[in-house]
């Protein structure tokens, strides 16, 4: 597989009042293109920091971070966030808000734009009876939809998901993920899903990295890491989020 991002022994330091901080220390981590990378960890661990890192808008301060793809294409990275109704322009249609990066971005006639929208809308489960409706009228789980629908519009590179569905109830973060797994299925994406609960990232991700402290303490395949867990900590994500103790046959 092809490195679409990859960090080695990677930093991030920011001041704080009158010291110093370091965000992310020796980071080792890769996204292989084509694939749904998992990162896993607990609020505050540095997972956003490297979120910056990886779609180019900050740099790191130490280490090596190369990013296979053109930082100044535009569309080249999108991100999706927890809170979609803050992402979404309050005054727009959903039709407009997803039809608004081709107009920016793309040379297609206007015709097309609107089409294409209109099908990045059904692909999401987002009929025509919502096209009309502003932000403030979508329930949280429709507007992160609506949210995906913009992001994936002008097929970004790389999509960064960051704690997408924490903000949902239980039914649309099972709406949310499985949509999301059917894109990656249908077209291929890289994706880096970022969370605190291991049980959502088990369910989407094909790698995981399990981050602690501001370092990535563990990463390999899902199965590796879910079934054979390395690290104490990664266990200890396992038994609250999975209710296991690690091992294929105490899982399913």
């Amino acid at each position: 597989m092809t490195a679409l991002v990859s960090a080695r022994g990677v930093g991030k330091l920011y001041r704080r009042g009158s010291g110093n901080f370091w965000a992310l220390r020796n980071v080792n981590l890769t996204l292989e293109e084509g694939r749904v990378t998992g990162l896993v960890g607990q609020s505050g661990c540095g997972k956003s920091t490297f979120c910056r890192l990886a779609t180019g808008a900050e740099r790191p301060d130490e280490g090596a971070l190369t990013l296979n793809f053109d930082r100044g294409e535009p569309w080249a990275v999108q991100c999706v966030f927890q809170n979609p109704h803050r992402s979404l322009t309050p005054t727009m249609t959903v039709l407009d808000a997803v039809t608004e990066p081709l107009t920016l971005f793309s040379k297609l006639p206007s015709r097309r734009r609107r089409d294409r929208a209109a099908e990045s809308l059904t692909e999401l489960g987002l009929g025509e009876e919502l096209w009309n409706r502003k932000p403030r009228q979508l329930s949280g789980g429709q507007a992160q939809r609506v949210a995906l629908a913009r992001s994936l519009v002008m097929t970004p590179r790389l999509l960064v998901l960051d704690e997408p569905i924490s903000s949902l109830d239980a039914p649309a973060q099972a709406q949310t993920l499985n949509c999301i797994k059917k894109l990656w299925q249908r077209h291929g994406l890289t994706c880096l899903f970022v969370a605190h609960d291991l049980a959502a990232v088990d369910f989407l991700c094909g790698r995981i990295a399990v981050m602690y402290g501001g370092t990535v303490i563990e990463e390999g395949e899902r199965e590796q890491v879910v079934d054979h867990p390395a690290h104490s900590y990664t266990k200890l994500l396992l038994e609250s989020a999975l209710g296991i103790s690690g091992g294929a046959e105490t899982r399913r």
